[in-house]
């Protein structure tokens, strides 16, 4: 920082983490002490971004937690953004074979364990199928805990996928999860709604900045496994037109969190020419109003831009396989040329080595006869 703020140039900080996630993970600092070093954490990190010229983060309650516990003011909530077109899918979301989809780390703070005991919870009849994608620490855990429920044939450990299986996993699911307390955006969630998917989340830190509850999904009191599954159980057992709407509201909400307004905003933050700094749509009062029913109009809006999105992410598939089918073509062509390359210069090798052992016994055979 100091050797920019030396250069003139603009220094921009933003914030996407809580030292309460590092802490369960510190093997020397005792439980009495936690409390204390998570203070002395927040206030070290505002001592460092008090010399920026911005301070950001992804949503305006990760603003307020980072301005009462660090001490700086004027935080900026900007959210991450997200490609929406890349998750868009004209599959309606249908609870006829219920799957329920997490993706994330698999650590502690995501409380994943706690989807896995509000499952348990669920009518047996229901069949749910259970999508977990990601690693993490927790994974040999959560795979036991989930044996020991009795659950471990309906959960799917993935691990990681290719960036061309993402969207599909999304539209393959009833719902989205979220049970963690740690978020100060999440990604994924924003995924999972701009494929048009239902979210049950936890009540913690800015999931109910995404979720809407009784809008696009539900909110439920963090480590409440039963209300969880009360949560779970509502989506899964919905009408159509209940999950229409849920979904709906979902691509509804996803538009404030548009990709290239985020990218707007932090250009003119850079450069410095922003005479009153921007935040991003979903700080607009309206954003928060309670949705319902969406409108025919809106709805309407909402559903051609689904299909313009999605055939768009059709196209950009098609290329992307093609782009692929060519490099593989292309590695193909190289490698056959190594092979040609590698044969011959063993080819070369063998010859430089009959060569040698040529001329070695001709010499030893010299030395033979002038020893003689």
């Amino acid at each position: 920082m100091k050797s920019a703020q030396e250069l003139g140039i603009r220094v921009i900080a933003t914030n996407h983490i809580m030292p309460e996630n590092l802490i369960k993970y510190s093997l020397v600092i005792p439980r009495w002490a936690e409390k204390w070093v998570m203070n002395l954490a927040w206030k070290d990190a505002g001592r460092v971004l008090r010399k920026a010229d911005v301070v950001t983060t992804p949503t305006r309650r990760a603003a307020t937690l980072l301005e009462n516990a660090s001490g700086l003011t004027g935080v900026l909530a900007i959210s991450c953004g997200i490609e929406a077109s890349k998750f868009a899918n004209r599959t309606p979301t249908t609870n006829k074979e219920p799957r329920i989809l997490f993706l994330g780390r698999l650590d502690y703070e995501k409380h994943i364990h706690n989807l896995l005991k509000a499952v348990a919870l669920l009518p047996k009849s229901l069949n749910v199928k259970v999508e977990i994608v990601g690693d993490g620490g927790e994974r040999e855990y959560l795979e036991k805990l989930a044996k020991e429920l009795g659950i471990d044939h309906n959960v799917e450990f993935r691990g990681h996928i290719t960036d061309q299986e993402l969207p599909k996993a999304y539209e393959r699911a009833t719902l989205f999860a979220m049970p963690s307390i740690a978020e100060l955006q999440s990604i994924a969630t924003m995924e999972a709604m701009a494929s048009g998917r239902p979210v049950v989340a936890a009540d913690a830190m800015a999931l109910p900045h995404l979720v809407h509850d009784g809008d696009n999904g539900y909110l439920f009191p963090p480590d409440d496994v039963k209300a969880f599954a009360d949560r779970l159980l509502k989506v899964l057992t919905a009408s159509q037109e209940e999950l229409d709407r849920l979904s709906e509201n979902s691509l509804h909400l996803i538009q404030s969190h548009d990709i290239d307004t985020t990218i707007k905003i932090f250009e003119g933050l850079y450069r410095g020419d922003v005479q009153e700094p921007e935040e991003s749509a979903d700080n607009l009062a309206t954003y928060s109003l309670p949705i319902g029913q969406l409108s025919k109009r809106l709805s309407r809006s909402i559903m051609l831009a689904r299909k313009r999105s999605a055939e768009l992410r059709a196209r950009a598939e098609e290329a992307g396989a093609e782009l692929r089918e060519r490099a593989q073509e292309a590695r193909g062509e190289v490698i056959e040329k190594i092979e040609e390359v590698r044969e011959d210069v063993v080819f070369a090798a063998r010859r430089i080595e009959i060569r040698v052992r040529k001329s070695v016994k001709k010499a030893a055979e010299r030395l033979r006869r002038e020893e003689q």
